[in-house]
């Protein structure tokens, strides 16, 4: 919930500790990770202007559906409920396939924000495997890389 009223009220960029940005996100603007394999809109990063609609939609939900033990029902979970609500969709991916915005929040596949998924994140602590890090630094041709 935290994260939500931060950037409602000053607006930016959030992105969970566990992430490493390889590029600028200075030019980033109401967007947040999509995951489309599983149809689910991850608020792990995200860039919103302050007081945006949508931060608001997710805390108004969460006010009466938070879940103290449940992280996704009060993260990725409540993300996707309401951009699906607010955007009049059953399916993410017709807003991101059209390559649109939805309420003028677009979504960001993971091969443009998070190219190494967040279960790998031992490769950076395993003996060699820092080449397979810049090779993803280096094949980046988005604006925005997150890992």
């Amino acid at each position: 919930m935290l994260r939500n009223v931060l950037v409602w009220w000053w607006g930016g960029f959030y992105s969970d500790s566990d992430t490493i940005c390889l590029k600028s996100v200075t030019q980033l603007h109401n967007v947040i990770s999509y995951q489309a394999i599983n149809g689910i809109a991850n608020n792990a990063l995200m860039h919103f202007n302050p007081g945006h609609p949508f931060i608001n939609l997710v805390m108004e939900y969460l006010k009466d559906n938070f879940k103290v033990a449940t992280w996704h029902v009060n993260g990725p979970g409540a993300a996707t409920k309401m951009l699906k609500m607010m955007c009049n969709t059953t399916k993410l991916d017709d807003v991101l396939e059209g390559n649109t915005t939805c309420e003028g929040v677009t979504l960001l596949s993971e091969e443009h924000i998070q190219p190494i998924p967040y279960q790998d994140w031992n490769i950076y602590f395993s003996r060699g495997h820092g080449l397979k890090f810049e090779k993803v630094k280096i094949q980046s041709n988005f604006v925005s890389k997150c890992l």
